[in-house]
Order: structure tokens, then C-alpha cells, then sequence
């Protein structure tokens, strides 16, 4: 979180512009029926929530920002109700430091176990 920290000092709700382009190969074969997305969320209002949990039940992955002190909902509420929606479809939900949640469909696993550092 350091980095996002870095590269976003003033945070604020992120669009598409926060993003910065990496020059990479031609990735629009991804877009196909059973192409798999990495979806990025800043869950603040209860819609945030349900637009997210749509993006599981639709198959895709969730990495999540909690910021509870700009949210209308508290962590522990979107904790929550993300884990009972990952229960649900049978996915896969872990917290990375105190303020991201990574959130998968069935389909995808996340190994807890760290590569590099120590």
C-alpha cells in the first residue's frame, strides 16, 4: 500500500484516468466469454457494495480499497458482506494490510503464500 501511496499521494476516487497505461501486447482476445477480469473497487455507498458483488457472481476478481473514514459503510460491514458473498460462490477472500481485500470467483484460488521478501 506504500506504493499506491506514493504514486497516489492526495487519494481520491479513482477513474479510469488514475491508471496509467503500460505499453502491452494486444489484449482485446481477452474480451471473450469466458475472459477473466481484474476489477479494481473503492466500495463507499451501499450501491459500491452491490456493484461489487456483481462482479463476483459474475465471475470476475475483486481487489478492494477500504477507506472507512471517506464510506458510508464501515469495513467490517463490507468485510462482511463480501465473505458472505464469496461463501456463496464458492470463491476466495483475503485482506492484504489493513485497507485491501482481494475477492475471486470460484474458479481462482489465492496462495497465501508470499513470494520474496521475508
Amino acid at each position: 500500500m506504500k506504493m499506491l501511496k506514493h504514486v497516489y499521494p492526495n487519494r481520491h476516487r479513482m477513474s479510469k484516468d488514475d491508471y496509467a497505461e503500460i505499453d502491452a501486447p494486444n489484449t482485446e482476445h481477452l474480451n471473450g466469454p469466458n475472459g477473466l477480469a481484474i476489477n479494481i473497487a473503492e466500495i463507499r455507498t451501499q450501491q459500491d457494495l452491490l456493484d461489487a458483488k456483481d462482479v463476483l457472481y459474475g465471475g470476475d476478481i475483486l481487489v478492494v480499497y477500504l477507506e472507512e473514514k471517506e464510506s458510508a459503510l464501515s469495513s467490517s460491514h463490507i468485510m462482511d458482506e463480501l465473505r458472505n458473498t464469496v461463501e456463496e460462490v464458492g470463491g476466495d477472500i483475503v485482506q492484504k494490510g489493513e485497507d485491501q481485500l482481494i475477492v475471486t470467483p470460484q474458479t481462482v484460488q489465492i496462495n497465501r503464500n508470499k513470494i520474496g521478501g521475508e
